[in-house]
């Protein structure tokens, strides 16, 4: 577990974006 993998990155970086489309939406 030294090394987070493609997959649980992708999700991590999908789910930021997507808040961050949220929140620019919302303002």
């Amino acid at each position: 577990m030294g090394k987070p993998h493609p997959m649980e990155l992708r999700e991590r970086v999908v789910a930021f974006v997507e808040e961050g489309n949220t929140h620019r939406s919302a303002a």
